[in-house]
């Protein structure tokens, strides 16, 4: 098995270096074009399965690569992005701003902390690793999973061993894709951020 992450294309948040985790922002043009430029890459792939989050700028992404596969998608909650709370909407100097205590807790503790009406990462983390096992028994060959940045990074910790740490040291670029390959058991990453901006 093959699975496909897509990061969507940009959003104006994206470009204000704003958290946004759960909040529905749209794709922004250069988004759009992204996406656009990386259908030929994913045109050549037969889906036989689509998953994306159910937060618009991901399931915008998937639209943008055609009907044949916006009509195989399922949206999926437990692949939306992490919930940053009150957080949401606030660059990181915003947050030390308005929230100073809470900001140096959530740097002392990035896993475990909770932002203000928010999720932890490590609860984050459990739901996107039970989604992606779900995903592992799929009956196909190749999967497109369309969704964000914090999802895919956990995918990858996941797929190194459940090394949580590692987070810091991936990255997952708008509007490209990386892939996971399933075989024998066995997982492993064949490649990342692949495709034209």
């Amino acid at each position: 098995m093959d699975i496909y992450l897509l990061r969507h294309g940009e959003t104006n948040s994206n470009k204000d270096n704003k958290f946004y985790g759960s909040l529905d922002t749209p794709l922004n043009d250069i988004g759009k074009s992204q996406i656009i430029n990386i259908r030929p890459h994913l045109s050549k792939v037969k889906f036989d399965v689509v998953y994306s989050s159910t937060l618009q700028r991901a399931k915008e992404s998937v639209a943008l690569l055609g009907e044949d596969i916006y009509e195989k998608n399922i949206a999926d909650k437990r692949l939306d992005e992490l919930s940053f709370g009150k957080f949401e909407g606030l660059s990181y100097n915003e947050i030390l701003s308005r929230y100073p205590k809470e900001a140096i807790k959530w740097e002392k503790d990035w896993k475990g902390y909770t932002p203000p009406k928010g999720e932890s990462y490590i609860d984050f983390y459990n739901r996107v690793r039970e989604c992606f096992k779900e995903i592992l028994k799929t009956e196909a060959d190749n999967v497109l999973v369309a969704t964000h940045m914090g999802v895919i990074k956990s995918i990858f910790c996941y797929v190194l061993g459940e090394d949580l740490d590692l987070f810091w040291k991936l990255t997952a670029h708008n509007g490209k894709y990386s892939v996971i390959k399933y075989e024998y058991n066995n997982l492993f990453i064949d490649c990342i951020n692949k495709g034209d901006i």
